[in-house]
């Protein structure tokens, strides 16, 4: 037999070898493995096999499992931040209407609330949310004004509490600022506090 035809014959016989081994690894079914797939599959880790074949025709692979496992994972993010409790840090504290100075004692025992005691108070202990809570400075809560701009919501200094208000006009000509308190209960009922007096929370 000469070389050109062996060579031709032995190509044959390595692509119809090619053409076995693609038929047996290359054939997609709901179950059950070929007896070259299981003779491969330990030494191969888990889903190569599967992948690269899907892979090589052409098809996409889903996992179904993959879909719960991470809606686990959101499941256990919390729904909203925890304050921060540490016994004696003071604090600004949203009590009915108006934001008070008070004092943390300590963490609820769920650690979603603190135990605060409000300044100057008789009354019982209050249990707060982070987002009744704001930091305490020797100034007042939020930020400090600059100018009184009419229509601006502000929080206003009234016997120690702060009181949500709206400015009514521009500094008058001792520097002050007229104001309307939220819980007024007369529209034309304003007054001209110092702009000390005046802070905001934005």
């Amino acid at each position: 037999m000469g070389i050109s035809r062996a060579w031709r014959l032995g190509g044959r016989g390595m692509a119809g070898a090619g053409l076995v081994l693609l038929a047996l690894t290359g054939i997609v079914r709901a179950g059950g493995l070929t007896r070259f797939e299981q003779s491969i599959k330990p030494k191969m880790p888990p889903g190569v096999l599967e992948y690269e074949t899907a892979a090589a025709l052409g098809l996409e692979i889903s996992y179904a499992g993959a879909a719960p496992a991470a809606a686990a994972k959101d499941a256990t993010a919390p729904a909203t931040a925890r304050p921060n409790c540490a016994s004696g840090t003071r604090v600004f504290v949203l009590n009915d209407d108006s934001w008070s100075a008070a004092t943390v004692r300590e963490a609820t025992r769920s650690g979603a609330k603190c135990v605060v005691k409000l300044d100057g108070a008789d009354s019982d202990d209050l249990a707060v949310g982070a987002d009744k809570m704001i930091g305490w400075t020797i100034d007042g809560p939020g930020k400090a004004v600059a100018e009184c701009r009419k229509g601006d919501q502000v929080l206003v200094e009234s016997d120690g509490d702060w009181y949500p208000a709206r400015v009514k006009s521009e500094r008058d000509g001792q520097g002050k600022c007229r104001i309307k308190f939220d819980n007024a209960d007369d529209d034309d009922d304003s007054e001209a506090v110092e702009i000390k007096r005046v802070r905001r929370l934005d």
